[in-house]
């Protein structure tokens, strides 16, 4: 179809315009033989002059080219018609596709954003989820750390408890070590002193003794015989007071060991050595009663 109407375009006159043309040729047709009719008067003779024919067909020719001009003008008016409501129609479909690939890009357009959103806001979840992983280890390595350190401390603390005990140990160690070795050195003392005042007292004894058959001696009552021996024992309480005196390997004579006794009670208190220190070596002495001796 598109190529028959190519082929009538080409040739300058179309379908409709033809169809038009005839219309009106009949049309004028009929006017100029209605005309031809009219001019003619009642009666008149056939061999009329040829003239007004040829007059008529002049003016009809006229008309019919008026016609067809004006046939051609309101063709062309239709045509430009048609060419302006076509070429509105490609403005239009033009626009259209203008509209449409706006559309589109519009379209592509809020595709990318809706993509770099997506994936921006992916990247800000990736980098939330890698700041809490991140907060996360440094959270664990700062308890682990600080773990380290608790521990590190309670090894130290641990360490010097047990060094200040060690410490403590030697030092009470030292300290009884000390004591002991004073106290070995003291008793070794007190033991040399406690000798030589023992030595002193048993030096001193029989001058001491001799002083104490004189009071005793003194203070002595019996009538019988004289030279008998009693060997007694003697405690004295400090001062020389005499606590108790007992015979302890008697006379034979019950009489004179009483007497013996007593003497020694009456003698009370006896004389104390001239050291102090040594009478300490005379609270319990044995002492031999020898009147004659």
């Amino acid at each position: 179809m598109r190529s028959d109407r190519s082929k009538r375009r080409g040739h300058g006159v179309s379908l409709p315009f033809l169809l038009s043309v005839a219309v009106h040729l009949a049309l004028l047709s009929v006017l100029v033989l209605n005309f031809s009719l009219s001019s003619k008067p009642m009666g008149a003779k056939k061999n009329l002059s040829t003239e007004p024919i040829i007059q008529a067909k002049a003016v009809d020719e006229q008309k019919i080219q008026q016609v067809v001009e004006q046939i051609k003008a309101k063709e062309e008016k239709k045509k430009q018609e048609e060419l302006e409501r076509k070429k509105e129609l490609k403005e239009l479909e033009q626009k259209r596709q203008q509209e449409e690939q706006r559309l589109q890009e519009l379209e592509k357009k809020k595709e990318i954003e809706k993509k770099e959103l997506s994936e921006l806001a992916e990247k800000k979840k990736l980098e939330e989820q890698q700041r809490k992983e991140a907060e996360e280890k440094r959270k664990a390595e700062d308890q682990k750390r600080k773990e380290a350190e608790k521990k590190r401390e309670a090894e130290e603390k641990k360490k010097a408890e047990k060094l200040k005990k060690e410490q403590e140990k030697k030092k009470k160690a030292e300290a009884l070590q000390k004591r002991e070795a004073e106290k070995k050195r003291k008793a070794a003392e007190a033991k040399k002193a406690r000798q030589a005042l023992e030595r002193r007292a048993d030096a001193e004894f029989n001058r001491y003794a001799a002083r104490i058959q004189a009071k005793v001696e003194s203070n002595w009552r019996y009538s019988g015989q004289q030279c008998l021996t009693a060997k007694v024992l003697v405690q004295l309480a400090p001062g020389g007071v005499v606590r108790n005196v007992r015979v302890i390997r008697g006379s034979g004579d019950p009489v004179f060991d009483r007497s013996v006794e007593a003497a020694f009670l009456r003698a009370s208190p006896l004389p104390l050595p001239p050291d102090p220190q040594l009478f300490e070596f005379y609270r319990e002495i044995e002492f031999l009663f020898n009147p004659c001796g």
